[in-house]
């Protein structure tokens, strides 16, 4: 798995699977699916905010902004806060 964590605070903003392609740009965060439909941009990320990891374990239950990523290892976010159950 590959992780993208914000510099800002180490929080793991997405995981993906090791075989998506992941560019951090100058201007944005760009996503390679496999597939040009599901390629996509993060543009409030970038090279200078976030890092990316490749953690050799992840979470059972990750979601994104619930953990934090520091020193090669996971930490649950004091600020996360779950969505509402629909």
């Amino acid at each position: 798995m590959k992780a993208l964590i914000r510099n800002s605070d180490n929080v793991s903003i997405v995981c993906f699977d090791d075989s998506c392609e992941i560019t951090l740009n100058e201007d944005n965060v760009f996503i390679d699916l496999g597939d040009p439909v599901e390629s996509f941009y993060i543009p409030q990320l970038n090279a200078s905010t976030a890092t990316l990891v490749t953690p050799s374990t992840m979470p059972e239950d990750y979601k994104g902004l619930k953990y934090k990523y520091e020193n090669d290892q996971w930490a649950s976010n004091p600020d996360y806060a779950a969505p509402p159950e629909e």
